[in-house]
């Protein structure tokens, strides 16, 4: 599966970047191998007040 992620509105570290691909292939399990692409999309919803509030928008292509 081709995986991409986007950040908007902060840094997307190598740290977060593993982080968001485990959870996601966790959270898919079996059904992840069925796709063949899968984008996400994460955002920062307090934008520059900070904080740690944010979204996460996924879409997949079988």
């Amino acid at each position: 599966m081709r995986m991409s992620i986007q950040a908007n509105g902060f840094v997307l570290t190598a740290a977060l970047r593993v982080y968001t691909e485990k959870r996601l292939m966790t959270a898919l399990g079996r059904a992840g191998r069925h796709m063949r692409k899968l984008h996400v999309a994460l955002s920062d919803i307090n934008g520059p007040r900070g904080g740690r509030d944010k979204r996460c928008a996924v879409g997949g292509y079988r």
